[in-house]
């Protein structure tokens, strides 16, 4: 999708949800992401990617047909780890929605794009544990797709010298505690599992 195209897909999306009488709410429940980047699609602040598009139109009955004419070079490009690190400087309200949506736009990338969206160095976030977090983060999803892990990752300020608990409840603690991946208790960093999976 161009910039000319920019405002067709929140459109469209808020279109076939009322045409079949889903809220957000079900609509995120179908499509297993969350009302947030729902909501943030349809009001244009951030456009999905097509396979997001996809996923959503379908979730809510729609049968998508595509019918390639012309390819644009210049349209939609998935967020990349550092442009998400990006979104985390300067103490954003929701940094888990930033991650979720890079989560969500990585799972639907095929194998060779997933290693160019971990590839660049995240910028410094202003917050160490967010650093961290990026850190353990590209381990993660290198390791797991069979892709060599980014020099960065291992760079000393991806590690914190004190543990830190993404979510800080003590039922979190505690599933933290026994589900956190290797490469984020490597680096003193603890969240669910679940936390990783798609948004």
């Amino acid at each position: 999708m161009g910039p000319e195209q920019k405002d067709l897909a929140g459109d469209l999306l808020v279109a076939a949800r009322r045409q079949a009488g889903v809220s957000q709410e079900e609509l995120a429940r179908r499509a297993g992401v969350s009302q947030a980047m729902i909501s943030t699609y349809e009001r244009h602040r951030r456009q999905p990617s097509i396979p997001t598009l996809w996923r959503l139109l379908e979730a809510v009955g729609m049968e998508v047909r595509v019918e390639l004419t012309e390819l644009e070079l210049t349209g939609y490009r998935p967020m990349t780890v550092a442009q998400t690190g990006a979104k985390l400087t300067g103490g954003t309200s929701d940094p888990w929605l930033h991650v979720r949506e890079f989560l969500t736009e990585f799972t639907f990338e095929e194998a060779p794009g997933r290693s160019r969206l971990l590839g660049q160095r995240p910028r410094p976030t202003g917050d160490a544990r967010w650093d961290a977090f990026l850190g353990a983060l590209g381990e993660h999803l290198a390791f797991h797709d069979g892709a060599p892990v980014p020099h960065w990752t291992c760079e000393p300020e991806r590690f914190l010298s004190r543990a830190w608990y993404c979510f800080d409840t003590p039922s979190a603690r505690v599933e933290a505690r026994i589900t956190s991946p290797a490469s984020f208790l490597r680096r003193g960093v603890f969240l669910e599992r679940r936390s990783l999976d798609r948004a």
